[in-house]
């Protein structure tokens, strides 16, 4: 995720869908690259129409410079901030909610990350912790 004084930025295929199926709760707008078809963009227009989620055509390098990257596979969302807590309040929202925390240590590749939140926010984890 890029984070810039104008918003916060989600890209990459995986993310992106994820996000969009949370709704507009979480995605302001979508930016698709101009021209790309495909399989996964076709998703991602599907599931921004069906859930009410401004959706733009946008050149490569829009995308490039919004991602801070050039891997953003065709598509970026951009998002409402992320809730960080630091640990002492990441304790206190379990003690409050009774949900399991997952405590990463050595994740070194950002497409394990990735999985690994998504795998623990479809469990219903309550948080994640990493160094």
């Amino acid at each position: 995720m890029a984070k810039k004084a104008r918003g916060e930025y989600l890209c990459g295929v995986h993310a992106v869908l994820a996000a969009l199926e949370r709704g507009p709760e979480r995605v302001i707008h979508l930016c698709l690259a101009q021209g790309r078809g495909g399989k996964p963009a076709e998703m991602a227009r599907q599931i921004a129409e069906k859930k009410g989620i401004p959706l733009f055509e946008c050149p490569v390098d829009h995308l490039d410079d919004r991602a801070g990257t050039l891997h953003h596979q065709g598509m970026v969302a951009t998002v409402h901030p992320t809730n960080l807590l630091d640990m002492g309040g990441l304790l206190n929202l379990q003690a409050t909610e009774k949900k399991t925390l997952l405590l990463l240590d050595g994740v070194q590749d950002p497409r394990n990350l990735g999985a690994i939140l998504r795998t623990a926010a479809a469990l219903g984890a309550g948080g994640v912790a990493w160094p």
